[in-house]
């Protein structure tokens, strides 16, 4: 191995090339599939690495570095090809073998260590042993130290959790959800109520659902205090209970109006009567 050292403070080593071309420095083995070179553009513009003849990464005049592409516009822009996208990864981080939280991703903000933590966590030790799955974490300053809160988690089975680092479900949300609308989808057998007004459905007489007031201090067919405090509310379920609990007091409340109306009327028959005898006396 060749081996160079300079006696002065000037560059060890200068490559000048007094073509139009870039300067090249290049490595190779016994044939040139192997080669490996370095090249500067006119004028030291960019600084370009290629592999067997392709390019493989560039830093540009403006300090901005491209993997995949000639024209990075960013500190560092990854790009890759679609015809060379077969099942490769484009960013690859591994963690250390014994970092607990796997592989991160840090966006940091210099200040105060304000930053956004991204972390792919695997404490498994071997393939067959998953970890907690994708975490996002945001850290702030509070005056004396540095505090990470856990905002996003992705599960290995799929779970999206947000302000919760245990998602027990597709979406679980610890706090407050702001929205325009939500759409839920019925499920069997789950139904929309209006067998209510079915001619054979067989309505409970406000007797029967005033004893079972009495005796339960809850609606019949609507989850107690108690039962809510344990296992949540279901959101649908509750909405399709409420739905038909509406329909029945509609029943109900066309059945009072009817019967309102035969009191009206029997009263109007009545004063009639007691008119025409007040009449006969006089």
């Amino acid at each position: 191995a060749a081996f160079f050292k300079s006696t002065t403070n000037a560059v060890p080593v200068s490559i000048i090339n007094d073509g139009t071309s870039v300067s090249t420095i290049g490595f190779k083995g016994s044939t040139s599939l192997n080669e490996y070179n370095v090249r500067v553009g006119a004028d030291g513009n960019d600084f370009i690495s290629y592999t067997n003849n392709i390019e493989r990464m560039r830093i540009n005049s403006n300090g901005n570095v491209g993997i995949g592409t000639s024209n990075p516009i960013g500190l560092l822009d990854v790009q890759k090809s679609a015809s060379n996208a077969g099942g490769q990864s484009v960013v690859n981080i591994t963690g250390s073998t014994w970092t607990g939280d796997g592989a991160s991703v840090i966006l940091n903000q210099v200040w105060n260590d304000n930053y956004y933590k991204t972390i792919i966590d695997n404490n498994g030790g071997n393939y067959a042993q998953t970890g907690s799955g994708l975490k996002i974490q945001t850290s702030y300053w509070d005056g004396s130290k540095v505090n990470s809160i856990t905002s996003l988690v992705l599960s290995p089975v799929g779970n999206l959790g947000l302000g919760t680092a245990i998602p027990d479900e597709k979406l679980t949300v610890n706090g407050k959800i702001h929205a325009q609308e939500v759409r839920i989808d019925l499920s069997s057998p789950m139904t929309v109520p209006d067998y209510v007004f079915a001619n054979d459905y067989k309505l409970k007489s406000l007797q029967q659902v005033e004893d079972y007031i009495k005796e339960n201090s809850h609606l019949p067919e609507i989850p107690s205090a108690k039962e809510i405090e344990k296992n949540g509310l279901m959101l649908a379920e509750m909405n399709m209970a409420l739905l038909k609990k509406i329909e029945e007091l509609t029943l109900y409340t066309i059945e009072q109006q009817k019967n309102t109306e035969k009191l009206i009327q029997l009263l109007d028959e009545q004063n009639k009567r007691l008119k025409i005898l007040e009449e006969g006396r006089k």
